[in-house]
């Protein structure tokens, strides 16, 4: 009896101690590291890429291991995920992983992550995702885009060229000089008696000759300034007018080039 305890106590021990080295490897299996991994660099399907370009995002996954792993790969982008891809790495392999992508205007992060595997652990490859890569789009320029930025800057410029040319014209205006409301004498309502002759020899003061020197200096003067103000409105209306006036200097001189 007491023989057969004592064996079976060798047989529970040999047992207990079988499953601890059993144990021990497979710990040892799990924890070792497979040389393989999600290669750092991500590239496209395009050089040049604009807002709402359909591309493909590429990366790879290497395997310098004598062990064979497949599971998922995610594509990310700005955080969140884009899609995902499955794939089977075989031993001393190099495999190439892709995934469509619509760019949008802006900076975008792009990475690729093995987020499963069938076999192994993802902490036990060398490495389980690529560099987080920048990449910055452009909007894409249309004749639309063209149009719309030619008209804002053009009415900027108009806008601007008609608040000096406003100011300018007001100058212009503030040389007028002024001018009385009539251009003639007020008849006189008082008669004079045909039987005063005794002051048909009283002059008026500056009459020479039976000719108001006086009179005639003043209506040649307000003429004048009439004139000159009359200028002054036309100069001032060209300049308020700019677009009209360059118009017709630019008719002129396609006349004068090729008509005449």
């Amino acid at each position: 009896m007491l023989k057969l305890y004592t064996s079976m106590k060798k047989t529970i021990l040999t047992i207990f101690l079988i499953s601890l080295i059993f144990s021990a490897k497979v710990s040892l299996a799990q924890a070792e590291q497979i040389n393989a991994g999600v290669l750092p660099s991500v590239w496209y399907s395009a050089i040049t890429i604009n807002d709402q370009d359909s591309i493909k995002i590429y990366g790879a996954i290497r395997n310098n291991s004598t062990t064979s792993f497949s599971g998922t790969a995610s594509f990310i982008v700005d955080d969140e995920l884009n899609s995902k891809v499955n794939f089977t790495s075989e031993k001393n392999s190099l495999i190439e992983i892709n995934s469509p992508w619509k760019a949008t205007n802006g900076r975008h992060s792009v990475q690729i992550r093995i987020t499963n595997i069938n076999n192994v652990s993802t902490s036990s490859l060398i490495s389980f995702e690529s560099d987080n890569v920048n990449l910055s789009i452009n909007k894409k320029i249309t004749i639309e885009d063209v149009k719309n930025t030619a008209e804002k800057v053009a009415l900027s410029v108009v806008d601007t060229i008609d608040k000096y040319t406003s100011v300018f014209a007001d100058k212009i205006e503030d040389f007028k000089k002024p001018v009385s409301e009539t251009l003639f004498p007020k008849t006189s309502t008082n008669t004079t008696s045909v039987n005063s002759v005794s002051k048909a020899n009283d002059k008026p003061t500056g009459r020479v000759l039976g000719i108001d020197t006086t009179y005639n200096e003043g209506t040649v003067k307000k003429v004048g300034n009439t004139i000159y103000n009359k200028i002054l409105d036309f100069l001032s209306m060209i300049v308020r007018h700019w677009i009209f006036t360059i118009s017709i200097i630019i008719i002129l001189v396609l006349i004068i080039k090729y008509l005449i």
